[in-house]
């Protein structure tokens, strides 16, 4: 073949011309799917082969340009033998319609099916590997070839795109039945088309064509049911992805903005092309349906018309593009779907399609993130960017849904939402703790993310109210990112208050919605008609009750942790003001906080109550003791705070040491040992009166528990640590005290006691 040592690549490829010459002279007379594919694999490969491990460099300089005209040569070629291909099996198509013509109905097709498969059987009509693979193919080769060149490969890819764009307005003045290779032509000449603006501005042209060409094949395989088409598109986009990702890492700033952009959005159109509510398994759902209505009796026209308009229009519409009659496209449909399990990989896996579309989320935004960041280089934070990227995410993700109902973004858009919450609540703390300057443009941000959160938040929860897929957890996050921003605002406007004054405004806000919405709901109870407006209201959707009752949920255990370790070793005084009981704000925060437990104990015992009507008494047992477990909890804090606000007041007034105070603290002063014993004693005298007037022997029991707690610290501490005086104080209070609860609170009844009397 050659004549000199190192070997003539013209000499070789012209030999391989030669070769694929008479595969196509063949494929004129007689389609022959494998031998194509094997041509193109031999002769493509072997040349990617020893590009990609041959240094060929110095035989490209002397070789270029035969090279590139054989190049196109096997591209031309190949294009041939692609079209003869669609010509002979669409003539095939043709002579089995006529022998099915005789067939009237569809009832059955099932059993043609199986009768005449081997003969009749529909053939797809492209060779969708050949068609796509060998123009990629080759402008992958010419890009090495001609990289050097100046605009050399937007030249090339301009007429890529005219000749493809050329073949699919003449295949569209034939017949019908080529509109799928039309379709095929059109996706090649307008992805080559595409190519011509990045590679002018010397782009990252092989992602951001990839990209595109990724999106045209799954198009087209989702207009064909091609599964294979679409699996090698999406291995496409997959590729670019990853190409632009490696760009993006080795570059910290000088990346490619416009095939970022371009990538995403290609990605996220291939994720919509493939969403659930586009799958043709509905239109065959739909058609299984309709053939076994022909069997029912005899229907009004209006619900017949009904039942089977949807699926024969669908099927109408993809008839025409196939270019074959009803009868024939519901065997082609009948036996992929059964038998192609690439149909099924792609078409009756949702959970893949749920994954790709997390992927296409998760990749908009990180694009999106990187545009802002390029676009605006006097940002420094990094929430306000991705929490503004996927504020605009959200937005068109409505938008999208709005026009063209797409299940899986509506599920995946929930995660979204709670980071685009995350990142709105750390901004005023980013902002003042960080000690960063916001100029106007920061400020105006910042309101238009708060309006986001107001109207993209609610049309997302309106969106899934009336797709009755509401989370309870959307309301509350939701509410909840509102009543951050509003304690962050007062916290940093006013002076350094130790949090004091951000549990405040929290315990006032909650409290406030739930003593509203109790108002509420007591008047809508006396009322029917006002509980019908109510629901056509303002927001209508949003259920009010259930957001607060999550929002105080999540809040009392924080707030009263809060309150449990502050009381250790705070004085309560803020700002310099006097400590003055009760009278101020750190106690007051503290019996808000405790207002807000006791609140939900209330609610959920009242909603209990009313579920468990009728239930069995071991039931209510049951629930009782639940309900007595939050309430002893309860309890016992309120019992730390009324002893921590003792020692506070003794602290203010005659200079007692705190519960953490050295020298053993709070249990070293005589003063405050005395105090306790008293208070405690009094505590247990108020428990036990209430849970004997009310039958509640866990509050008595509590009270006799503490007044044990009492006569042990008696003995242990008073008895050896106390002078005199304090001494005899804490002996003669407590056992007054003892004795009065001995006279006044006897044990009340059992739970079974109080059933039976209130049954007699």
């Amino acid at each position: 073949m050659t004549s000199e040592d190192t070997g003539s690549l013209v000499a070789l490829f012209s030999y391989y011309l030669l070769l694929n010459v008479t595969i196509a002279v063949i494929a004129h007379y007689r389609p022959w799917k494998i031998l194509n594919l094997f041509g193109v694999i031999v002769t493509f490969g072997l040349a990617y082969y020893w590009g990609s491990t041959q240094n060929l460099d110095p035989i490209i300089e002397t070789q270029l340009w035969p090279l590139v005209l054989l190049i196109t040569l096997h591209w031309l070629l190949y294009l041939f033998v692609v079209i003869r291909y669609a010509q002979q099996v669409i003539a095939y198509n043709a002579l089995s319609e006529k022998a099915l013509s005789h067939i009237d109905s569809t009832n059955n097709i099932k059993r043609l099916d199986k009768a005449t498969v081997g003969n009749n059987a529909y053939l797809f009509p492209i060779d969708t590997g050949l068609l796509f693979s060998v123009p990629l193919l080759s402008f992958g080769l010419l890009s090495a070839l001609l990289d050097k060149i100046p605009n050399a490969l937007t030249i090339t890819s301009a007429i890529l795109a005219t000749v493809y764009l050329g073949l699919g307005w003449l295949f569209i003045q034939r017949s019908e039945r080529y509109a799928l290779i039309t379709e095929g032509m059109l996706a090649l000449g307008f992805g080559f088309l595409a190519l011509v603006i990045p590679l002018a501005l010397d782009a990252e042209w092989i992602a951001f064509g990839w990209s595109v060409q990724g999106l045209a094949l799954v198009w087209f395989g989702r207009r064909s049911l091609r599964s294979w088409s679409v699996l090698f598109g999406l291995l496409l986009q997959l590729v670019s992805i990853g190409m632009l990702v490696t760009t993006a890492i080795f570059s910290s700033n000088d990346y490619p903005v416009l095939a970022f952009s371009i990538s995403a959005i290609a990605y996220l159109a291939t994720v919509f092309i493939l969403r659930a509510s586009n799958s043709p398994t509905i239109l065959m759902n739909k058609l299984d349906n309709s053939n076994s209505q022909n069997h029912d009796a005899v229907m009004p026209s209006t619900i017949k018309a009904q039942k089977r308009g949807n699926p024969s229009d669908t099927m109408t519409n993809y008839t025409h593009a196939l270019g074959i009659n009803d009868q024939a496209a519901q065997q082609w449909l009948n036996a992929i779907s059964h038998q192609s399990h690439a149909f099924k990989l792609v078409w009756h896996s949702p959970e893949l399609i749920k994954f790709l579309t997390l992927t296409a989320i998760a990749w908009m935004l990180q694009v999106l993130i990187l545009d802002l960041h390029h676009w605006f280089d006097s940002w420094q934070s990094d929430t306000t960017v991705i929490a503004l990227s996927a504020l605009i995410s959200l937005a068109a993700y409505w938008v999208i849904n709005r026009y063209r109902p797409w299940a899986e973004i509506r599920q995946l858009s929930r995660g979204l939402l709670l980071l685009f919450y995350f990142m709105l609540i750390l901004q005023l703390p980013q902002k003042f703790e960080r000690n960063l300057t916001w100029a106007t443009a920061e400020w105006l941000v910042f309101i238009g993310l708060i309006i986001g959160w107001l109207l993209i938040g609610q049309l997302w929860l309106k969106t899934w109210s009336d797709t009755k897929n509401t989370a309870r957890y959307t309301e509350v996050s939701w509410l909840g990112t509102g009543l951050l921003l509003i304690v962050a605002a007062a916290h940093y406007s006013l002076p350094d208050s130790d949090g004091v004054m951000a549990i405040l405004f929290s315990a006032v806000l909650i409290l406030l919605g739930l003593w509203l919405n109790h108002r509420d709901l007591s008047q809508n109870e006396e009322s029917t008609s006002t509980n019908k407006v109510s629901e056509h209201g303002l927001l209508y959707w949003f259920n009010w009750q259930q957001a607060l009752l999550g929002c105080a949920a999540i809040f009392a255990p924080i707030a009263l942790l809060w309150v449990v370790l502050t009381n250790w070793y705070y004085d309560g005084m803020i700002w310099g003001l006097p400590y003055f009981p009760l009278f101020n704000l750190y106690d007051i925060t503290s019996w808000l906080t405790l207002s807000v437990g006791f609140s939900l104990y209330y609610i959920s015992q009242k909603n209990r109550d009313e579920t468990l009507i009728g239930a069995s008494t071991t039931a209510k047992s049951k629930r009782i003791f639940t309900a007595e477990n939050l309430l002893i909890i309860l309890g016992l804090i309120s019992f730390w705070l009324i002893s921590s606000m003792l020692v506070r007041t003794l602290h203010a007034f005659i200079g007692t040491p705190l519960w953490d105070g050295a020298q053993g603290g709070a249990w070293s002063s005589e003063q405050v040992q005395t105090g306790l014993t008293i208070l405690w004693t009094l505590l247990a005298l108020v428990a036990t009166i209430l849970a004997s007037r009310y039958w509640q022997r866990a509050l008595w029991f509590m009270g006799i528990g503490l007044l044990g707690i009492v006569v042990l610290k008696l003995v242990l501490v008073d008895l050896s640590q106390t002078e005199a005086i304090w001494r005899v104080i804490s002996f003669l209070g407590a056992g007054s005290l003892i004795l009065l609860i001995g006279y006044l609170a006897p044990l009340p009844p059992a739970y079974e006691e109080t059933e039976n009397h209130t049954k007699e």
